[in-house]
């Protein structure tokens, strides 16, 4: 395909190009492999053989979780210890692309004085010294000096890491815009200095330029996906069901900013400072209905129960009511009832009509002891 073509497509097209063009160049090997002179299917001690273009950078450590020393403040827990491990790998190490060189006593050379581990565990034997890295020798073409004749200074400094190593130096050098898959006289000179097959150097390039396309059409798809990300407004985004998933965190910062000025809050701060913000804004908005519902309820039970007491009062009122009409009645009976005892009348008056006027009690029985009940 031509670079017209390959630049038009998106990554997903790129991605189906790629795939079909590994499938033809596995079926190709394949076919090598089968051939009498290689090894067909050869039994290893643990399997089958596998070989590698060239192992990648392994170091006595995860590089990765010194990562975040850079970032750290020296307040941070464990900065100090992070940073005595980066130093004494800047002040021992050397790493290359393809190499890592470890020399006790090299913080001395590099930076004027010895470390205190330096300083207490000193060499026993001979002072040990870098070994040079490989260099092409101009006397033969094609070949590379002798590790004992290789030097290892250039001039009056030391000299670079990966100074003459062919597919750093292809990296750099494409990167700069010397070498070129087009440009074929570059890579017979490059080839010529290094020591290596053109051919080797023109398929490293086309390498290159292979994952430069991936990498541009990545960067659109992402330009692209970040401007209609930026057109949307406050309204287009669910920022409670985005609360509830926990997926503000996927969210751009121009994005996240958009809820904070709707909502007037503070649009200062890193990207962990504002979704924290975000989220206690909209923990308040639901729990302000909610208290709202809970105080209405306390207010309707409220309503109840005085509308239950202000009926035990009406209920006590009536009681009270009913008697005091009692207390008049028996009132009245008991002035009806005294009233005959303590009348004007006479003995004979009396008692003459004692037959007629019985005097009872409240309850209906006759008034008197029982001598006055029995007397005949």
């Amino acid at each position: 395909m031509t670079e017209e073509q390959i630049q038009a497509m998106t990554i997903d097209e790129f991605h189906e190009y790629d795939k079909k063009r590994m499938e033809r160049n596995a079926w190709m090997v394949a076919q090598e492999v089968m051939e009498p002179e290689r090894i067909d299917d050869a039994k290893a001690p643990s399997g089958y053989i596998t070989a590698y273009l060239s192992k990648p950078t392994c170091m006595l450590f995860n590089e990765s979780i010194f990562a975040p020393q850079a970032s750290m403040k020296p307040s941070h827990p464990g900065y100090h210890y992070y940073q005595k491990i980066t130093n004494f790998i800047s002040m021992h190490y050397k790493t290359g692309e393809l190499f890592t060189e470890y020399l006790k006593g090299s913080c001395e050379e590099e930076h004027g004085q010895m470390c205190d581990y330096c300083h207490v565990h000193k060499f026993i034997g001979p002072v040990a010294s870098r070994i040079p890295q490989p260099m092409p020798d101009r006397e033969n073409p094609g070949h590379y000096m002798d590790v004992f004749n290789t030097p290892s200074m250039d001039g009056d400094s030391a000299r670079q890491v990966d100074d003459y190593l062919p597919r750093a130096q292809i990296k750099i050098r494409f990167r700069e815009g010397v070498l070129a898959a087009s440009n074929g006289e570059a890579i017979k000179a490059f080839a010529s200095e290094f020591a290596v097959n053109d051919e080797l150097v023109q398929k490293y390039v086309k390498h290159l330029h292979h994952l430069q396309c991936k990498e541009e059409m990545r960067q659109r798809q992402r330009d692209m996906a970040r401007n209609e990300r930026e057109r949307l407004e406050y309204d287009d985004y669910d920022w409670h069901e985005l609360v509830g998933n926990d997926s503000l965190s996927t969210l751009l910062v121009s994005e996240l900013t958009k809820y904070l000025k709707k909502h007037n809050l503070q649009t200062t701060g890193n990207k962990r400072a504002k979704i924290q913000l975000i989220k206690r804004h909209i923990q308040n908005q639901e729990d302000a209905p909610r208290s709202d519902s809970e105080n209405a309820e306390e207010e309707s039970e409220d309503s109840d129960h005085e509308e239950v007491e202000s009926e035990s009062i009406e209920e006590e009122s009536e009681d009270s009511d009913h008697e005091e009409v009692e207390s008049e009645s028996i009132e009245e009976e008991s002035d009806q009832v005294y009233g005959v005892v303590g009348s004007d009348t006479s003995d004979s008056e009396h008692e003459e009509n004692f037959e007629d006027h019985v005097v009872v009690t409240r309850s209906g029985r006759k008034a008197g002891s029982w001598r006055s009940v029995f007397s005949f």
